[in-house]
């Protein structure tokens, strides 16, 4: 029986400690709000990195080119292989 009425006090005893975490927590959200400000700097060299975007979209019309390259390369290969069959 001691067991569980031991099991009971310590219940109470995290109950108390944990009101007296809730208060320090809004203390540092009054911190928090502070760094926000320093995010909206953030966004100002966000919009640059949205005009390195359209320079890559750019790069992706060249990789097409290639692809087409790939399939003329095939067609080769296929050739040598029809040849090697008739010898």
């Amino acid at each position: 029986m001691k067991s569980p009425c031991a099991g009971r006090r310590q219940g109470e005893w995290k109950k108390k400690k944990k009101k007296k975490k809730k208060k320090k927590k809004k203390k540092k959200k009054k911190k928090k709000k502070k760094k926000k400000k320093k995010k909206k700097k953030k966004k100002k060299k966000k919009k640059k990195k949205k005009k390195k975007k359209k320079k890559k979209k750019k790069k992706k019309k060249k990789k097409k080119k290639k692809k087409k390259k790939k399939k003329k390369k095939k067609l080769f290969v296929d050739g040598g292989a029809s040849h090697s069959l008739i010898h």
